[in-house]
């Protein structure tokens, strides 16, 4: 900027010059100076920056020391103090300052002669290496000038990006952190991220710092050029300051739950997904197995009703997952797994025959079905598809196949609801014949024989069949009522040529087919001759 660095060093030289001027010393090539005028009478010539005997030409001196409070290599902005050092052995008559055509001012208040300052405003300057001059009128009108160079840099720097997460503003859970990237431009701008709280970290252009507050906090960016130009954030012009809101961590208490738990294959509807309780703030969501988002609630312990989705015999249960979730931009979550057990319905195809079976007797029950668990009432007698279960029921009864799904309970039974017929036994007596006779065991060929018949639990007539050692007799039939009958016509005895005998068997069965038998022997005579 100046031959000169700074202008502390100045002043304090010219101080130790008046002072050696004041009182003469023997301090030969000690004294520093800048030119003959800073140095004592006793050393008045300067050479290579220090005070020795002589004698000195110089009549007047000006030289440009600098701006104030900074080094020669600084760049500037805004109006600075310019300080110039002026002597003439005729006296200062004035000291002016120009930037070509453009005249600056002196200070106020002024410096302490021979230091003159100037406010130089180097916003009328073009950014760049700016010459000044100095320009010394001596008491005498004789003249001189010195130029020294400003480094002049007025420009702003830019915020081209300034984002939290990408944004302007996100939510974390406590305890985590976000990014917090910025950019700008400016040579050799450099910049600091604020929280507001007095600290202060610094960040390079296109570079990003990683942030973890723990409540709602802002962050500021400032950049500042070389010449000390800043730029904030959010003031008008730039991007916005941003923000990072904290919220706790996704929670909940008690459980999830879903209604119903089981289903049938192919079955429509809804479930309904029961929350847990949760904090304010947070979200519950039900995802199926792929992942996929099905409903939601943000009422803690609210429900979530979801259709349900199409089922097939493949189909064995449905996996869900409630997911509670904070607020966060990036949400921390929890969740509980729930399963829907999918079973085949029931369903019965075949349940035996009704029928009628004696007293003491048994009958075979028969089923094939799907979907579940057999079981025949009364008795509660279990069977499985295909297989076969004994019942022998003492009077009549009525026998009920219900089939049960062990994962959805669903039940169906014979009976109703489109499924096969209940099966009812009917329990008949034992046919007995009380009695079975002939009018007389003794007859001649050709004698009409009558027998008779008496019994109880028949159903039916009384067939008979007849077996004779001579000669035959057609089978007949014994009409009954009320279990009693007599043949009608009567049969007649064979023609014989000896004494023979005819075997007259009766049987009768009951309702159940269960059938006994009884006999009458006839002797049979021939004619006498």
């Amino acid at each position: 900027m100046t031959e000169i660095s700074k202008l502390i060093p100045i002043r304090v030289l010219a101080v130790l010059a008046f002072a050696a001027a004041a009182c003469s010393v023997e301090a030969g090539n000690q004294i520093p100076c800048v030119e003959d005028f800073s140095c004592p009478n006793d050393y008045p010539v300067c050479v290579s920056g220090k005070c020795t005997a002589g004698t000195s030409s110089a009549k007047a001196s000006v030289a440009v020391v600098g701006a104030e409070g900074h080094a020669a290599t600084d760049f500037l902005s805004g109006t600075v103090r310019v300080i110039v050092s002026a002597r003439a052995s005729s006296g200062v008559q004035s000291v002016a300052l120009a930037a070509g055509s453009t005249n600056f001012t002196a200070s106020t208040p002024a410096a302490t002669p021979p230091l003159y300052a100037f406010d130089v405003n180097t916003t009328t300057l073009t950014d760049g290496d700016r010459q000044l001059t100095a320009t010394l009128t001596a008491g005498d009108a004789t003249t001189a000038t010195a130029n020294g160079t400003l480094h002049v840099d007025n420009a702003n720097p830019v915020i081209t990006s300034f984002t939290v997460a990408g944004g302007t503003s996100t939510t974390i859970t406590a305890g985590t952190t976000t990014v917090i990237s910025a950019s700008f431009t400016g040579t050799s701008a450099t910049a600091t991220i604020s929280d507001g709280s007095g600290g202060s970290v610094g960040i390079a252009t296109g570079g990003s710092l990683l942030v973890s507050p723990d409540v709602l906090t802002s962050y500021s960016l400032r950049v500042t050029s070389r010449s000390g130009v800043s730029v904030q954030s959010g003031t008008t012009g730039q991007p916005s300051n941003v923000s990072v809101a904290v919220v706790g961590p996704a929670s909940f208490t008690g459980n999830a739950s879903v209604s119903p738990s089981s289903i049938q294959q192919g079955q429509n509807g809804s479930f309904t997904f029961t929350a847990p309780t949760f904090g304010s703030g947070m979200t519950a969501v039900v995802k199926d197995a792929a992942g996929a988002t099905k409903g939601s609630t943000t009422t803690s312990g609210g429900q979530i009703t979801v259709t349900i989705p199409t089922t097939d015999s493949s189909t064995t249960e449905l996996d869900y997952t409630v997911v509670i979730s904070n607020a966060a931009t990036v949400p921390d979550s929890v969740s509980i797994p729930l399963v829907v057990h999918v079973g085949v319905p029931p369903n019965i195809m075949t349940f035996g025959t009704s029928t009628t079976i004696t007293s003491g007797s048994s009958a075979a029950l028969q089923a094939t079905f799907v979907g579940g668990n057999g079981v025949i009432t009364p008795g509660n007698i279990p069977i499985t598809s295909g297989g076969t279960v004994v019942v022998a029921p003492t009077a009549l009864t009525t026998y009920t196949l219900t089939v049960t799904n062990p994962t959805t309970s669903v039940s169906v039974s014979t009976g109703s609801g489109g499924q096969p017929a209940n099966v009812t036994i009917t329990v008949v007596a034992q046919p007995v014949i009380n009695e079975f006779s002939c009018s007389t065991v003794h007859v001649t060929s050709g004698d009409a024989i009558a027998l008779s018949i008496k019994t109880t639990g028949v159903a039916g007539n009384a067939p008979v069949t007849v077996a004779c050692t001579q000669g035959s007799i057609a089978g007949f039939t014994i009409p009954l009522v009320s279990g009693n009958g007599s043949s009608n016509p009567n049969p007649t005895a064979p023609t014989v040529t000896s004494t023979s005998t005819c075997t007259f068997t009766a049987t009768v069965q009951n309702a159940a087919s269960t059938s006994v038998f009884s006999r009458v022997v006839v002797t049979v005579e021939p004619q006498p001759s």
